[in-house]
Protein backbone atom coordinates (compact mmCIF):
# COMPACT_ATOMS: atom_id res chain seq x y z
CA UNK A 1 0.00 0.00 0.00
CA UNK A 2 1.08 3.89 -0.60
CA UNK A 3 3.40 3.07 -2.90
CA UNK A 4 1.76 5.68 -5.60
CA UNK A 5 1.65 8.37 -2.73
CA UNK A 6 3.60 11.78 -2.96
CA UNK A 7 4.21 13.86 -0.76
CA UNK A 8 6.29 18.10 -0.87
CA UNK A 9 5.70 20.07 2.45
CA UNK A 10 4.36 23.57 1.50
CA UNK A 11 6.73 25.90 2.64
CA UNK A 12 4.63 28.63 1.46
CA UNK A 13 2.53 27.28 3.94
CA UNK A 14 4.34 26.68 7.21
CA UNK A 15 5.13 23.35 5.82
CA UNK A 16 1.95 21.86 5.52
CA UNK A 17 2.04 18.82 3.56
CA UNK A 18 0.61 18.34 0.07
CA UNK A 19 -0.43 14.73 -0.25
CA UNK A 20 -1.28 13.35 -3.74
CA UNK A 21 -2.01 9.86 -4.83
CA UNK A 22 -3.27 8.62 -1.64
CA UNK A 23 -5.10 5.51 -1.94
CA UNK A 24 -6.89 5.08 1.98
CA UNK A 25 -6.99 9.05 2.95
CA UNK A 26 -10.47 9.30 1.81
CA UNK A 27 -11.74 5.58 3.01
CA UNK A 28 -10.08 7.20 6.56
CA UNK A 29 -11.67 10.62 6.27
CA UNK A 30 -15.31 8.38 6.08
CA UNK A 31 -14.97 6.37 8.81
CA UNK A 32 -13.34 8.69 11.07
CA UNK A 33 -16.62 11.01 10.05
CA UNK A 34 -19.09 8.36 10.70
CA UNK A 35 -17.44 7.85 14.14
CA UNK A 36 -18.08 11.94 14.40
CA UNK A 37 -21.48 11.73 14.01
CA UNK A 38 -22.65 9.03 16.23
CA UNK A 39 -26.03 9.74 18.04
CA UNK A 40 -24.37 10.06 21.61
CA UNK A 41 -27.13 11.89 23.25
CA UNK A 42 -29.59 9.24 21.79
CA UNK A 43 -27.07 6.91 23.80
CA UNK A 44 -27.54 8.65 27.33
CA UNK A 45 -24.17 11.04 26.52
CA UNK A 46 -23.64 14.11 26.30
CA UNK A 47 -21.21 17.05 27.28
CA UNK A 48 -20.67 19.70 29.69
CA UNK A 49 -18.07 22.30 30.62
CA UNK A 50 -20.43 24.52 32.41
CA UNK A 51 -22.92 24.00 35.67
CA UNK A 52 -25.55 24.63 32.81
CA UNK A 53 -24.52 22.90 30.03
CA UNK A 54 -24.39 20.00 32.70
CA UNK A 55 -27.91 20.74 34.33
CA UNK A 56 -29.30 20.82 30.77
CA UNK A 57 -27.87 17.29 29.95
CA UNK A 58 -28.70 15.89 32.57
CA UNK A 59 -32.39 17.29 32.45
CA UNK A 60 -32.24 15.48 28.81
CA UNK A 61 -31.42 12.31 30.21
CA UNK A 62 -34.41 12.57 32.32
CA UNK A 63 -36.72 13.16 29.80
CA UNK A 64 -35.83 10.64 27.62
CA UNK A 65 -36.32 8.42 30.65
CA UNK A 66 -32.59 7.40 30.32
CA UNK A 67 -32.35 8.23 34.44
CA UNK A 68 -34.70 9.07 37.29
CA UNK A 69 -34.22 12.84 38.48
CA UNK A 70 -31.70 12.27 41.64
CA UNK A 71 -29.60 9.14 39.71
CA UNK A 72 -26.04 9.66 39.30
CA UNK A 73 -24.68 9.62 36.19
CA UNK A 74 -20.63 8.69 35.35
CA UNK A 75 -17.90 11.13 34.11
CA UNK A 76 -16.19 9.79 31.27
CA UNK A 77 -13.66 12.38 30.97
CA UNK A 78 -12.83 15.39 28.71
CA UNK A 79 -16.63 16.59 29.43
CA UNK A 80 -18.41 13.46 28.59
CA UNK A 81 -21.66 12.45 30.58
CA UNK A 82 -23.97 10.12 30.77
CA UNK A 83 -25.17 6.21 31.51
CA UNK A 84 -22.50 2.94 31.17
CA UNK A 85 -24.80 1.72 28.81
CA UNK A 86 -24.45 4.18 26.34
CA UNK A 87 -20.34 4.38 27.20
CA UNK A 88 -20.04 0.85 26.69
CA UNK A 89 -22.03 1.33 23.63
CA UNK A 90 -20.02 4.34 22.18
CA UNK A 91 -16.24 2.48 22.71
CA UNK A 92 -17.65 -0.74 20.87
CA UNK A 93 -18.48 2.00 17.99
CA UNK A 94 -15.30 3.44 18.56
CA UNK A 95 -13.39 0.23 18.62
CA UNK A 96 -15.05 -1.33 15.51
CA UNK A 97 -13.99 1.88 14.08
CA UNK A 98 -10.56 1.33 14.57
CA UNK A 99 -10.62 -2.22 13.15
CA UNK A 100 -12.12 -0.82 10.16
CA UNK A 101 -9.41 1.79 9.91
CA UNK A 102 -6.53 -0.56 10.41
CA UNK A 103 -8.45 -3.15 8.13
CA UNK A 104 -9.00 -0.57 5.32
CA UNK A 105 -6.37 1.76 5.70
CA UNK A 106 -2.40 2.48 4.99
CA UNK A 107 -0.78 3.31 8.32
CA UNK A 108 1.55 5.76 6.22
CA UNK A 109 -1.43 7.42 5.06
CA UNK A 110 -2.88 7.52 8.28
CA UNK A 111 0.30 9.33 10.02
CA UNK A 112 -0.13 11.82 6.34
CA UNK A 113 -3.36 12.86 7.58
CA UNK A 114 -2.51 13.14 11.18
CA UNK A 115 0.67 15.00 10.60
CA UNK A 116 -1.54 17.79 9.13
CA UNK A 117 -4.92 17.32 11.48
CA UNK A 118 -2.21 17.46 14.67
CA UNK A 119 -0.24 20.58 13.02
CA UNK A 120 2.50 19.53 13.89
CA UNK A 121 4.47 21.36 11.08
CA UNK A 122 3.74 24.03 13.64
CA UNK A 123 4.26 21.81 16.69
CA UNK A 124 7.28 21.56 19.22
CA UNK A 125 7.38 18.27 19.34
CA UNK A 126 7.29 17.65 15.50
CA UNK A 127 5.81 14.63 14.52
CA UNK A 128 5.09 13.02 17.91
CA UNK A 129 1.41 13.29 18.27
CA UNK A 130 0.76 11.61 14.62
CA UNK A 131 3.49 9.01 15.55
CA UNK A 132 1.52 8.19 18.23
CA UNK A 133 -2.11 7.98 16.88
CA UNK A 134 -0.67 5.39 14.33
CA UNK A 135 0.75 3.34 16.67
CA UNK A 136 -2.32 3.20 18.83
CA UNK A 137 -4.09 2.07 15.73
CA UNK A 138 -1.37 -0.03 13.58
CA UNK A 139 0.88 -1.46 16.54
CA UNK A 140 4.86 -1.23 16.84
CA UNK A 141 5.91 -3.38 13.82
CA UNK A 142 3.57 -2.41 11.02
CA UNK A 143 4.28 1.62 12.17
CA UNK A 144 8.37 0.46 11.89
CA UNK A 145 7.63 -0.68 8.35
CA UNK A 146 5.51 1.89 7.29
CA UNK A 147 7.03 4.84 8.60
CA UNK A 148 10.79 3.99 8.11
CA UNK A 149 12.71 6.86 6.55
CA UNK A 150 9.62 9.10 5.57
CA UNK A 151 8.69 10.86 8.35
CA UNK A 152 8.78 14.90 8.67
CA UNK A 153 9.87 16.67 11.71
CA UNK A 154 10.53 13.47 13.83
CA UNK A 155 11.60 14.32 17.03
CA UNK A 156 11.35 11.02 18.61
CA UNK A 157 12.14 7.51 17.73
CA UNK A 158 8.68 5.07 17.53
CA UNK A 159 10.07 3.04 20.37
CA UNK A 160 10.08 6.15 22.74
CA UNK A 161 7.16 6.87 21.88
CA UNK A 162 5.63 3.36 22.08
CA UNK A 163 7.26 3.46 25.50
CA UNK A 164 5.26 6.97 26.46
CA UNK A 165 2.14 6.15 25.36
CA UNK A 166 1.83 2.35 26.85
CA UNK A 167 3.36 4.23 30.33
CA UNK A 168 -0.25 3.95 32.11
Amino acid sequence: MATHVQVKQDWDNDGWLRITGAETIKRYEELNDRASKLPLNDWGIFFAFSRKQFDEGYQGLIQKGLIKDGEKVFSFGQGAYGVREGFDRWMEELEDTDRKIVAECDPYEVYLYEYNNYECCIDFDGDERAVAHVLKLFGLERTREALEGKRFRSCGALDGIWAKIHKN
